[in-house]
């Protein structure tokens, strides 16, 4: 690379980012929309559909994504790229469809309906499910290849859609989940087949299909699976309210779960922009040094974007969802750390994304997850949804330190440990003290951002100061 690890991290991070807001903001407008067009019963239900349709569309990409991420840099050839790329797509599409067919007989056999939608809509969804699976993986294949104009086309192409969508839906005066699910999924399958196109033409010429052998996706299932697991989480969570609280408890943590989309939104951009150039850098002798100071750097910005979420909880939740929706201001502070947590644990344990055994990522989660909901379920009876969620969190804590550790194992990364684990601590509970404190005022939310701003410049290292101010002159001075 010509240019600076640092400075494409961070030029990328703000195209990325900036992409990424103006992509989920679109879809973030969706919120406030449905809130005031259905009842809260029924935005948990929608919400809990749209989880469930992030699950099922990671199980039929069968680790396509991972795949590309870790093979694509790797083949110099052009057209070779060019080839594989599409073959993979094509493959995980045929598979998607043949699965999605499977699921389809058993629904059709079927004799309930699932979160209250009928029969005919979910068959409609099933179909959109192959159409979701070329978009995902047309997506990160331009992302992994740095094609940053088609990429913007698609991403924001597709959030105007939806919006769209929605915004039609609130329009219309017979306003039911059922049709609501219908719309969704024919904009889903609508810009998955036109999501085909954003490949080029050039990569249809004289192609060739290419079998994908077996070892690639020894690669990329078990990351997979651990995605499938952490997706897996959120279903059971929903699942466990609905079962033991009720439809509205469900909704106000839907409600707190879309005002955490806030910061899900810059992880997002943080993880789409840095991880391909991370990946294509890790055999660089600066390799080590990058990595914390973008963990670190991370870190702070994530944690001053949530301060000012947890201290102006209750006006976020009344402007954006309205009055009724109140209780999820409760949820919010648990929300915001999961998914820091979530971002965290991804990036503190890239080793298993660099090193070829990922089996051991996939059976950590495993046991993450059965903990956490063996424990939930056998005291669900005693326990508020808030400290169900406080329960998760825990355990979730735990299994970072326990993978950090095994991360190491199969792929030794040169950690500053005892700086990013602090730091990281330390962010953790300015988030939770902002919310337990708030009679001072503004003043709570200044204090805990110098208090975030002096974690960061004791928890860098030397060397990890000295390039950070290398990297931001040379930005200055280029003008880049």
């Amino acid at each position: 690379m010509n240019s600076s690890p640092l400075k494409l991290i961070f030029t990328d991070t703000v195209f990325y980012g900036g992409l990424g807001l103006i992509s989920r903001g679109f879809t973030f407008l969706t919120f406030p929309l449905l809130t005031r067009a259905i009842t809260i019963d029924d935005f948990a239900l929608f919400d809990t559909f749209t989880v469930l349709a992030s699950f099922l569309i990671l199980f039929l990409t069968f680790g396509a994504e991972s795949i590309l991420f870790r093979f694509i840099p790797e083949i110099s050839d052009k057209n070779e790229r060019s080839r594989f790329a599409l073959s993979l797509i094509i493959t995980v599409f045929v598979l998607s469809a043949l699965i999605s067919f499977l699921i389809h007989l058993i629904v059709i056999f079927s004799q309930h309906d699932l979160l209250g939608i009928k029969n005919t809509s979910l068959i409609l969804f099933l179909m959109a499910l192959p159409c979701l699976v070329i978009y995902n993986s047309v997506e990160a294949l331009l992302r992994i290849t740095f094609q940053k104009k088609r990429f913007a086309t698609l991403v924001i192409g597709n959030s105007i859609l939806i919006l769209g969508v929605i915004f039609t839906f609130t329009l219309l005066n017979n306003r039911n989940i059922d049709l609501l699910v219908t719309m969704v999924c024919l904009a889903w399958m609508f810009s998955g087949l036109v999501s085909f196109l954003f490949m080029g033409i050039d990569n249809f010429k004289g192609f060739v299909f290419r079998r994908i052998e077996v070892k690639y996706f020894k690669y990329g299932i078990p990351l997979a699976g651990a995605s499938l697991l952490t997706s897996l989480s959120p279903i059971l969570e929903r699942t466990i309210i609905i079962q033991n609280f009720s439809l509205k408890d469900l909704g106000f943590f839907a409600a707190a779960y879309k005002i955490a989309l806030l910061l899900s939104m810059i992880i997002t951009a943080l993880q789409t922009a840095s991880f391909p150039i991370l990946m294509s850098i890790k055999n660089s002798e600066t390799f080590d040094l990058i990595l914390n100071i973008y963990v670190k750097t991370s870190f702070l910005l994530l944690t001053l974007i949530a301060l000012p979420l947890v201290f102006y909880s209750e006006n976020l939740i009344i402007v954006l969802a309205g009055s009724d929706y109140i209780s999820a201001s409760d949820l919010l502070t648990v929300t915001l750390s999961l998914v820091l947590m979530q971002f965290s644990h991804a990036v503190l344990t890239i080793g298993f994304l660099l090193s070829h055994n990922t089996t051991v990522k996939l059976l950590s989660q495993f046991a993450c997850l059965f903990f956490s909901f063996v424990f939930i379920i056998f005291n669900v009876a005693h326990i508020s949804v808030f400290e169900m969620l406080s329960i998760i969190l825990a355990i979730r804590a735990v299994f970072l330190v326990i993978d950090f550790n095994l991360a190491q194992q199969q792929y030794k990364i040169r950690w500053t440990s005892l700086r990013c684990i602090t730091s990281l601590i330390g962010y953790f509970a300015l988030i939770w003290y902002i919310s337990f404190v708030d009679e001072y005022g503004i003043q709570v939310l200044i204090f805990s951002a110098v208090i975030s701003f002096v974690i960061f410049l004791v928890t860098l290292s030397r060397s990890e100061f000295e390039l950070l101010i290398l990297s931001a002159r040379k930005m200055v001075k280029y003008g880049k």
